[in-house]
């Protein structure tokens, strides 16, 4: 069936005369003539429709989404090979056909809801021949629409351009609440913007769909919503929708840091809440790299924190981000954090501040180097890790091998012969071990110096005096050394700056540093060793802690507490130790 002439005189049945008569009779004739003539029509499609094996029957319309479903009942296909369906649709004053279906059901996309529709569906044989109309119908109902936004809120700086992504059914036109803040830019739109460029429209790109792209310009800081209004269509009824969008100020205020000393070995800076700031960085500065340095990063909510008592300036900057753009404030006046060395009581002769035995001291880790390499000899804080160096017995061959903080073993590195390096330290500003070689066997001012990554030895070169013991202070860049019954304070090059006599004459076997502190570790003979502290800025003795549990090897300062590396001798049972409690040092 073509849309013309024979669908017209099927709609035609359906449709009262638009003339007006007087009289009943004629009514009635025309009535009557009307009839005959679709029935005269109509003959022409119904050569079976007194068949009644070939009938259309049982038509249900239902609205399914966006379309319409139609399901019948047709002629059994094994008695009407090759029958097919033909279906007229009308919405309204729109009249369209479908033609050719085979199966008992059809899904009608190509409509206008909010209307009645009319469906009438024929079954027609292989000949042409037409069985009678089932006809239906159905109140459709458009569909509410949503609006997508690609986010659930957006957020820019001052003077920037920021993308709102729309998806929805219809036509879009948006605005900003508030132009003084954000309006819409005027390149997002083929169409010309309000005359105060906050209004904006997107056409329908493909009649059923939207994805609008709108360039809001952001002039002041702030927060508005966007606001968003879609149009109907034959399916869809009108939305609208508002989304929040924040114009954040392109620098931030400066914050204000306060450092308040809560225990010799702990100290809290705290700081005001900068506006718009998302997050905050805790910066130190760094001697050796002559500048600030990250130490910590805090949510936005955050305004203080309790550190240990690390020696040295301290700063704060504010940070906001928003995608890849990131925003910070100007860093802090310092706020400067003294060591308690500096006030500290001072002593002329050797004096036990502190006895460290069982009771004050955490086993972290019974510890054995690889393979031969078995004798500790110093131990290094490297990035939260406690890495010992291991010799044999001879000093041939050494190894480097590192525990975190709960005592498992966490990497091994094999490091050519560089003696019996009594003394080992790490750099974190060059990325490499600095390793002496003097023992009582060996006497030499010889430092090799170990890629931190590779273990290869880099570099060899003699001190400016033979030492046994060697640390590295990040807080003044520094270098300690011992030797005997003296300490060396020498610069980033190794250049000597001071010579310290030390109160107790014995064999140096490591030193550690930190805050400004050169601590001496001594053994005697058995279980008797100990740990003398010199402030290095002036070379005052500070006292010391006895360490009454066997051969001292080597201790460093981890986060305000002293670990120590033991050296059991004949059972082997080397072992790492950690105090309980925070100490200060001194």
């Amino acid at each position: 069936m073509e849309q013309g002439e024979d669908c017209d005189r099927i709609i035609r049945m359906k449709k009262p005369s638009i003339k007006k008569h007087t009289t009943k009779y004629l009514i009635t004739i025309c009535a009557a003539l009307a009839a005959c003539v679709v029935i005269f029509l109509l003959g022409l499609r119904v050569d079976s429709a007194f068949n009644r094996d070939f009938a259309v029957k049982n038509l249900k319309v239902t609205q399914e989404g966006e379309g319409i479903q139609a399901v019948w009942k047709g002629p059994d296909p094994e008695k009407f090979p090759g029958r097919t369906y033909e279906i007229v649709v009308k919405m309204g004053l729109d009249t369209y056909n479908i033609e050719n279906i085979e199966e008992d059901e059809a899904y009608l996309t190509n409509v206008k809801l909010g209307e009645e529709t009319v469906i009438m569906v024929f079954a027609r044989d292989r000949d042409g021949n037409y069985s009678r109309a089932a006809t239906g119908s159905i109140d459709t109902k458009k569909l509410e629409q949503e609006i997508i936004f690609d986010r659930e809120s957006y957020a820019g700086f001052e003077g920037k351009t920021v993308d709102i992504e729309v998806s929805c059914r219809g036509d879009v036109s948006s605005s900003s609440a508030n132009s003084k803040v954000a309006v819409i830019g005027k390149d997002a739109t083929k169409e010309k913007n309000t005359k105060d460029g906050s209004g904006h429209r997107v056409s329908n790109i493909d009649g059923s769909s939207s994805h609008g792209n709108l360039k809001v310009k952001l002039k002041k800081e702030g927060t508005t919503k966007i606001n968003v209004q879609a149009s109907g269509n034959d399916i869809y009824k009108p939305a609208k929708a508002s989304v929040e969008i924040t114009a954040y100020p392109d620098s931030l205020d400066t914050p204000v840091a306060k450092a308040e000393y809560v225990s010799d070995s702990r100290v809290k800076i705290s700081w005001e809440k900068v506006e718009y700031a998302k997050g905050y960085e805790l910066l130190k500065y760094n001697p050796a790299r002559e500048s600030y340095v990250r130490m910590a990063d805090f949510d936005g909510n955050v305004t203080e924190t309790e550190i240990t008592r690390d020696a040295g300036k301290y700063a704060l900057c504010a940070v906001t981000s928003i995608g890849d753009v990131t925003v910070e404030s100007d860093r802090s006046e310092p706020v400067t954090v003294a060591s308690t060395a500096e006030k500290a009581k001072t002593y002329g002769s050797s004096t036990n501040i502190v006895n460290l035995n069982s009771s004050n001291l955490d086993t972290v880790a019974t510890i054995r180097g690889p393979g031969n390499n078995h004798v500790p000899q110093s131990m290094s804080l490297v990035d939260g890790n406690y890495v010992i160096t291991f010799v044999n017995s001879g000093g041939t061959s050494a190894s480097l091998v590192a525990y975190d903080r709960d005592g498992k073993k966490v990497s091994t590195m094999n490091v050519g012969n560089i003696g019996h390096a009594n003394g080992t330290t790490y750099n974190p500003n060059t990325g490499n071990y600095y390793s002496v070689r003097t023992h009582k066997s060996y006497r030499s001012p010889l430092c090799t110096v170990i890629d931190g990554d590779t273990g290869k030895v880099t570099k060899k070169f003699n001190l400016p005096r033979q030492a046994s013991g060697i640390a590295y202070d990040e807080s003044n860049n520094k270098y300690y050394v011992s030797k005997g019954n003296q300490v060396y304070v020498m610069d980033e090059n190794f250049n000597m700056e001071r010579t310290i006599a030390k109160k107790r004459y014995n064999h140096a076997q490591d030193i550690g540093a930190y805050n400004g502190v050169a601590l001496v570790c001594t053994w005697v003979s058995g279980n008797t060793s100990y740990i003398d502290m010199y402030r290095t800025s002036d070379g005052a003795y500070l006292g010391g802690y006895n360490v009454s549990i066997g051969e001292i090897e080597s201790c460093v300062v981890d986060d305000g507490y002293l670990v120590i590396d033991m050296n059991t001798r004949g059972s082997r049972a080397e072992k790492i130790y950690r105090t309980k409690e925070r100490i200060a040092i001194p």
